[in-house]
């Protein structure tokens, strides 16, 4: 009986190392008006790009569903944002305004380890030429995520 369930532990043993190793994933392009829906547990991260036009404006949201995640954006592998100011069941949101053509890659982190496996939803709910509010918009949200990663800093 045990050498028949040595080699089940060893194929559950070898799936879960894998599981939590394989925490970057291909780049999913976010589309205007198509949510994505996944599963993400603690020390995992998924990738998305976002492609923005030259003055275009571009918002994003993620429902975080019965767990808390992090966003951070990049351009050009540098990265640009942090967004990270709500808890579980509620959204994290970001604009963007593209001073020339660019495409972003948003990360999607669970941030707190030793949490449970959730899921969130994003989508690319705007994307349209930038306006005068979305700039104003746009540097709210900046001052805001700025203010939050020095409240976390104090905190810690």
């Amino acid at each position: 009986m045990k050498r028949s369930l040595l080699p089940a532990l060893f194929v559950i043993l070898i799936a879960a190392v894998t599981a939590r190793t394989q925490t970057k994933t291909d780049a999913v392009a976010l589309e205007q008006g198509k949510p994505i829906e996944r599963q993400i547990s603690d020390r995992q991260m998924h990738s998305y790009t976002l492609t923005v036009p030259a003055g275009g404006y571009a918002h994003v949201d993620v429902d975080q569903i019965g767990i808390t995640v992090a966003l951070t954006v990049f351009v050009d592998d540098k990265q640009i944002r942090v967004i990270d100011g709500t808890a579980a069941g509620e959204h994290e949101r970001f604009s963007i305004i593209a001073d020339r053509a660019t495409t972003y890659r948003v990360e999607v982190s669970s941030p707190n380890s030793g949490t449970w496996n959730g899921k969130y939803v994003i989508v690319l709910d705007a994307a349209r030429q930038a306006t005068v509010a979305d700039k104003a918009h746009v540097e709210g949200e900046k001052l805001f995520e700025g203010a939050m990663q020095d409240l976390y800093k104090q905190t810690k």
